[in-house]
């Protein structure tokens, strides 16, 4: 297993230190994008399987094993989760990530995927500054076998709700997802998510 860790230049906080006293593999990105860091992270690793892990996600210990045994049945696939959290609201919300539901497939779900399946469709679209963990799985829907949705789950901080409201995540979550599933074009993606969505 090889740990690549892709930092944004224009970080402020300690990751850079962390990540070298822990002797991982650190890549330092010009661009301040999701897409493009992932993208770069890629292309820093030899491995045959990718696995991408977003910064407030803990994989249970069992994650590669879960793995291994799932791109045997398929091309790609996620993890559902828990929260850190016993919240009854968020146990609700943890619920749904179970099953390939609307919004199956997203970052914090611990996407993986056989290598050569990523590169055959170039990776993650960089135009998108979100949702462009959606938007690749809906083309490997289109294309390969999968997903195989892991029951054992990864643990997600519960930080953007306690800093806002669980009704507030929600309903943001869901306009975001359904201006993305209308086919709106990337910036108009980006414009919505800086402004709130207050319109």
């Amino acid at each position: 297993m090889e740990v690549v860790v892709v930092n944004a230049k224009s970080s402020t906080d300690d990751t850079c230190k962390i990540v070298l006293d822990k002797g991982v593999k650190l890549i330092q990105s010009d661009a301040n994008s999701r897409a493009q860091q992932m993208n770069l992270g890629a292309q820093n690793s030899i491995s045959t399987y990718l696995c991408f892990l977003h910064a407030d996600v803990i994989p249970p210990k069992s994650f590669l094993k879960d793995i291994y045994e799932a791109l045997e049945l398929s091309d790609f696939g996620w993890f559902c989760y828990n929260f850190d959290s016993d919240s009854k609201m968020l146990k609700v919300n943890a619920r749904f990530t179970r099953s390939n539901g609307f919004f199956a497939g997203g970052g914090d779900q611990i996407l993986f995927i056989k290598r050569d399946v990523f590169d055959s469709l170039n990776g993650f679209n960089e135009d998108y500054r979100i949702m462009e963990d959606f938007e690749l799985v809906r083309r490997l829907k289109k294309m390969f076998k999968g997903p195989t949705i892991i029951q054992n789950p990864a643990t997600v901080s519960s930080r953007k709700y306690l800093n806002s409201s669980f009704f507030k995540v929600n309903w943001y979550n869901l306009k975001m997802m359904t201006v993305f599933m209308l086919g709106r074009n990337p910036s108009y993606l980006k414009s919505k998510y800086e402004n709130g969505l207050a319109d």
